[in-house]
C-alpha cells in the first residue's frame, strides 16, 4: 500500500495537537491532581429508619463535557486521528516494527482495561468498566441512547456513585493511552522527517 508521507505526517501531528489538549484540559488538571473519592454516609434517625447520603469529589459535568469534545477525536473512528485509524495508518508506514508493535501493546491494555469486571451487579451480571463507560458516553455526553440506563444507575446513589467513579478512571487511562500514543508519535514523525522529498 502507498501511503502519502505528507499526510501521515499531518495526521500524527494533529493526533499529538489533540493529545496535548486532553492532557491540559481541565479534568485531566483534575483527575491527576487530586485524589478522586466517593463518600457514603448513613444518618439514623430517632425512629430507626437511615438516610443514605452519597457524594463523588471529582469533576463536575461541565468538566466532562468539554472534556468529551477532544476525547472523542480517539475513540470515533469517523474521526482520522482515532486510535484505531492511527494504528491502521502506523501499518502502513516505512518504519520498524517496534513501533507498530508499541502502539499495538498500547491497543491490547485499552482492551483490557474495557473488560475488567467492576464490583457492580445488575440483574445477576457484573458489569464491565466497558459496560460503565458506554452507558456513560452514551447516555450523558453522546446519541443519549443509553440515557435509561445511566438515569437509573444514578437514582440508586451508591450504585450511580460507583459508577461514575469507574468511567473517570477509565477517563484517567484513557488519556495516559493517548499520552504513551503522542510520544511514540514524536519518535515516528522524527523519522517521517528524515525520510527523502518524494
Amino acid at each position: 500500500m502507498t501511503v502519502d508521507i505528507n499526510r501521515a505526517i499531518e495526521l500524527l501531528g494533529l493526533f499529538n495537537e489533540q493529545a496535548e489538549v486532553l492532557k491540559t484540559s481541565r479534568f485531566s488538571q483534575e483527575i491527576f491532581g487530586k485524589e478522586i473519592q466517593v463518600h457514603i454516609q448513613m444518618k439514623r434517625e430517632e425512629d430507626g429508619t437511615g438516610i443514605m447520603m452519597a457524594q463523588l469529589d471529582g469533576p463536575d459535568d461541565e468538566t466532562l463535557k468539554a472534556f468529551a469534545l477532544t476525547y472523542r477525536f480517539f475513540v470515533q473512528d469517523n474521526e482520522d486521528i482515532s486510535i484505531r485509524n492511527v494504528f491502521k495508518l502506523y501499518e502502513s508506514l516505512p518504519i520498524d516494527d517496534d513501533y507498530r508493535q508499541k502502539y499495538q501493546t498500547v491497543r491490547t491494555e485499552i482492551r483490557k482495561l474495557f473488560d475488567t469486571e467492576t464490583c457492580l451487579n445488575e440483574d445477576g451480571k457484573r458489569l464491565t468498566s466497558k459496560d460503565i463507560y458506554i452507558a456513560f458516553l452514551y447516555g450523558t455526553l453522546a446519541h443519549l441512547t443509553h440515557r435509561k440506563t445511566w438515569k437509573r444507575w444514578m437514582a440508586i446513589p451508591p450504585f450511580g456513585l460507583v459508577a461514575k467513579f469507574d468511567v473517570l478512571g477509565t477517563f484517567a487511562n484513557m488519556v495516559n493511552a493517548v499520552a504513551y500514543i503522542q510520544v511514540l508519535n514524536r519518535e515516528v514523525l522524527a523519522i517521517l522527517h528524515e525520510l527523502p522529498a518524494s
